[in-house]
């Protein structure tokens, strides 16, 4: 089953991670970074470097600064009551939109609480923790 894996700005590490982004290449999922910018530069100096070897590698199946969709208004407040940011609801509109386009699951990595005590999101998300990325690409 492939999916599309959506990166939280603190999953961005994964990046660097060459069994990771193998696991992306081998299993025909898609890897996406959403448009959120303000907030990746305080987490990779290298990050231009980084994304255009990652690019090469994963030829077609990444995705740069994916545009959000609408985020229903139920699951933003429900983001929003577990202290979500902007660019959260961002990441998953991303996701919504990724999951509409494709017609394939969609996933968030993130460590953020607000996206796992989100019940809402969760009935049409899936979130994992950071450290649970490689066990979910094991498909």
């Amino acid at each position: 089953m492939s999916a599309e894996i959506i990166l939280d700005t603190n999953a961005l590490r994964l990046l660097a991670d060459d069994e990771f982004i193998e696991k992306i290449k081998n299993e025909c999922h898609n890897l996406v970074i959403p448009n959120v910018r303000s907030e990746i530069g305080s987490h990779f100096s290298n990050f231009i470097s980084l994304i255009q070897r990652i690019g090469t590698e994963l030829r077609g199946k990444f995705i740069l600064f994916e545009r959000a969709d609408r985020v229903p208004r139920d699951i933003k407040r429900d983001l929003k009551n577990h202290r979500a940011d902007e660019n959260d609801v961002k990441v998953t509109g991303t996701a919504i939109r990724r999951r509409n386009k494709t017609g394939r699951p969609a996933i968030i990595v993130t460590n953020d609480s607000a996206f796992h005590q989100s019940h809402r999101l969760r009935n049409i998300i899936k979130v994992v923790y950071v450290d649970e990325a490689l066990d979910v690409l094991d498909c």
